[in-house]
C-alpha cells in the first residue's frame, strides 16, 4: 500500500468518531416549528426537543389574552414567559407561546383568548391543535 493512502482508513475513521461524539454531547440542532391561527383544529407530528411556537392573532383593544388551558408539561414543555408583540397600524398584534417537546407522545394542546379580569371568563376564541412528539 503506498504511503499516501495508508493514513486515509485512519483519518476516515477518525472523523467518523469525533461526528459521532460530537453529535451525542451537543444533539442534534434544534428546529423551531411555528403554528398561526391558520393550523387551528390541525395536526402536527414533530421530532423530539423541537422548540414549537404558537403565534395568534391578538386584538390589544379589547383587552382580551390568551391563555393556554390545556397542555401536558411532559410532552410540552413551556420555554420561557408568553410574549405579546406590539400592535400593527390597524391595532392588530400578536402573542408568541413556545413550548419544548420533551417527550414521545400525543397532546391536544388549547388556548383561549378571553378579558380574564372579568368575573365571567367568557372566551372570545378558542384555539387547538394535537401535536404528536416522535
Amino acid at each position: 500500500m503506498p504511503k499516501r493512502t495508508r493514513w486515509l482508513f485512519p483519518l476516515c475513521l477518525l472523523g467518523i468518531i469525533v461526528f459521532a461524539v460530537g453529535y451525542v454531547v451537543f444533539g442534534s440542532p434544534v428546529h423551531n416549528v411555528v403554528v398561526t391561527d391558520a393550523e387551528n383544529n390541525t395536526a402536527l407530528t414533530i421530532p423530539p426537543e423541537t422548540i414549537l411556537i404558537v403565534r395568534l392573532t391578538s386584538n390589544t383593544q379589547s383587552g382580551a389574552m390568551w391563555r393556554v388551558t390545556q397542555n401536558d408539561r411532559h410532552i410540552l414543555q413551556p420555554d420561557g414567559e408568553q410574549l405579546r408583540v406590539s400592535p400593527t397600524a390597524n391595532g392588530e398584534a400578536h402573542e408568541d407561546f413556545r413550548f419544548k417537546a420533551s417527550q414521545h407522545g400525543p397532546i391536544v394542546l388549547k388556548l383561549t383568548n378571553a378579558q380574564w379580569e372579568t368575573t365571567a371568563h367568557l372566551p372570545l376564541l378558542r384555539y387547538q391543535i394535537t401535536v404528536t412528539v416522535k
